[in-house]
């Protein structure tokens, strides 16, 4: 009872999903129904009468109205079924797209974390090509609900010849169910298979076509190496597909064997009783006609079955999915979130963090404060975990000890869509989209021309702006505009530092943005934005030193931990690890800078 109790209720969950996505659907699967059963019978059927009436010798003018009645019924039918599909057809398409956009949302909405999960990523693959209102409505509803109409019909045209070529046929069917359940399940256990594939395909077809790694795959001749892998994947694939096609052949070969059994026992006897006079020619035609659709029309009822214990596994595994990629967030938003004040003190306590999947610990038992209004450098090289601090802080990961605080309060008891707001940040690997540059900095804020000029102008693109094809609304990239340009990497961090500006948030943060600048453009950089954010709390992070003389504390990371820590001229005095790493650097742009 609990299973069945389990199935029906996947069973609602998907008409209410069909019906969400697109009503007209379920209409129009259910005048499809109408066709599919209805269209055999009738064809089946009216040629008995023409056959009778040639053979017995009927006058000319019955044989004439039957046959125009049957091209009549005939013609209708098609005329019938061609409106039907072009009807649906835009339906169909719609409902497509509606769902394409329902599993974007889900991704757009996941946690960042989960984006990593190989596991969810495999699941995402199967369930989305699997688990859709248009594959339920025709592949699940219409078929089952019109093939085992079809069983009715065709065991009552059957059973007027002989009940025992029903016990027969049921015989052949159960084999062949048999068969079917044995198939469906090596289908099943191949699909995370597919599943891995499409995705190393689809990444590896995207690479060899994409304009992003269109330069250094030309520059670096990689042509010959991407095609490789992808032969060496898509070899992978067919092996494991050969392996797959070996557990089949031998229930295929016993498919057939039973097919033959079924077409030779029903053909000799329907033709003794024809021959005996049993039955009519015409009814010769009708009976073996039924006698071979009912053996499909069961075996189709019977695979309907199987295939949709195998449908309801996958309901369950999006059920699973859909719990495992809801955010954090929507469970533990708080339901009256905190006033948020302008200049925040941001502290992190004891806080400890080790990515998913792995055993060591990225940052270890970190406890820092910034005063509101402040401005803290985070420095360090490469690897040292300044770049996982900021994640921890936009909240694209939860910490596994400790916890951060925002003027005193936990930023998990924080509305996560009003703490986003409070966040302007330009990232170390920010990306620009194929769209105008005015909507690459505004992204889903609302158009203000005044301030969009204003952080044009403090972010020094200005002149880039002023030389294109069409100012601000000129498209970056050429992927849906062919006057679309490039941004080069400087021009594009300029951009994402003018994005920042225009989201206007509290606490600011620079991770890293400036490797495509020289470190004097790159100080100029930091300058400007560090004068034009006011009196918002700023974060800068970079293996770089240019913001950290004008910050009010620096602190210096290495392997996880904060090894030093103070204003710029304390640790200069103390003549440790930040003050080696400063005069090495110095030589770039101490002179022109005037640091």
């Amino acid at each position: 009872m609990k299973k069945l109790s389990k199935i029906l209720s996947n069973i609602k969950f998907m008409f209410s999903y069909s019906w969400k996505i697109g009503p007209s659907n379920l209409i129009c699967a259910l005048f499809e129904i109408i066709i599919e059963t209805a269209e055999p019978f009738l064809l089946l059927i009216l040629p008995q009468c023409i056959i009778d009436a040639l053979v017995y010798g009927a006058p000319w003018s019955k044989v004439l109205f039957h046959t125009l009645l049957y091209i009549g019924v005939f013609a209708l039918c098609k005329i019938i079924r061609i409106i039907h599909n072009a009807s649906s057809a835009h339906i169909i398409n719609g409902c497509d797209v509606k769902n394409s956009l329902s599993y974007s949302s889900d991704f757009l909405g996941m946690d960042y974390e989960n984006l990593e999960n190989d596991e969810l990523r495999n699941i995402n693959q199967r369930v989305a090509g699997n688990v859709r209102a248009n594959a339920f409505v025709y592949e699940v509803f219409v078929p089952t609900v019109t093939n085992i109409l079809k069983f009715i019909g065709y065991t009552y045209i059957i059973a007027t010849l002989h009940p025992l070529l029903i016990l027969f046929l049921l015989g052949l069917v159960f084999l062949n169910s048999y068969i079917s359940k044995k198939t469906e399940k090596i289908n099943y256990e191949f699909e995370p298979v597919t599943a891995r594939f499409q995705r190393k395909q689809s990444y590896l077809f995207g690479t060899m076509i994409g304009f992003d790694w269109a330069k250094e795959v030309r520059i670096n001749k990689a042509d010959t190496w991407l095609h490789e892998k992808h032969r060496k994947v898509t070899e992978e694939y067919m092996n494991e597909n050969i392996k797959l096609q070996k557990k089949h052949l031998p229930f295929n070969i016993l498919s057939s064997v039973i097919s033959f059994s079924e077409t030779f026992v029903t053909y000799v006897y329907c033709a003794l009783m024809a021959i005996t006079g049993s039955i009519t020619i015409g009814s010769f035609s009708v009976y073996v006609g039924a006698i071979a659709n009912f053996s499909s029309s069961l075996n189709a009822v019977v695979q309907s079955f199987i295939h949709n214990s195998y449908v309801m596994k996958r309901i369950d595994e999006y059920h699973d999915y859909r719990e495992r990629i809801k955010p954090v967030h929507e469970s533990t938003d708080p339901e009256n979130s905190p006033v948020l004040d302008n200049a925040p003190a941001i502290e992190f306590v004891n806080v400890s963090f080790r990515y998913p999947g792995t055993d060591f610990d990225v940052l270890k038992n970190v406890s820092l404060k910034i005063e509101g209004g402040k401005r803290l450098a985070i420095v360090g090289y490469n690897g040292a975990g300044k770049t996982t601090l900021i994640k921890l802080l936009c909240r694209l990961y939860e910490p596994t000890e400790g916890e951060i605080l925002y003027n005193g309060i936990n930023i998990r008891d924080i509305r996560y869509k009003d703490y986003m707001d409070i966040l302007s940040v330009v990232l170390q690997d920010f990306k620009l989209f194929a769209f105008p540059v005015w909507e690459n900095i505004i992204l889903n804020g609302k158009m203000d021309e005044e301030r969009l000029e204003y952080c044009i102008d403090k972010c020094g693109l200005n002149s880039k702006v002023a030389s294109l094809p069409k100012g601000v609304n000129t498209s970056i990239g050429r992927e849906f505009d062919e006057g679309g340009i490039e941004f080069s990497g400087g021009e594009g961090q300029k951009l994402a530092s003018a994005r920042a500006l225009y989201k206007n948030g509290k606490i600011s943060i620079m991770d890293e943005p400036t490797s495509a600048l020289d470190p004097i453009a790159e100080y100029e950089l930091y300058n400007r934005f560090d004068q034009i954010i006011m009196n918002n709390t700023a974060l800068y992070v970079s293996h770089r030193l240019a913001s950290a003389k004008f910050c009010d504390k620096v602190a210096v990371f290495a392997d996880g931990r904060i090894i030093e820590e103070g204003t710029h001229d304390q640790l200069m005095n103390k003549n440790g690890v930040y003050c080696e790493m400063f005069n090495k650097q110095a030589q770039y742009y101490r002179e022109e800078a005037g640091i």
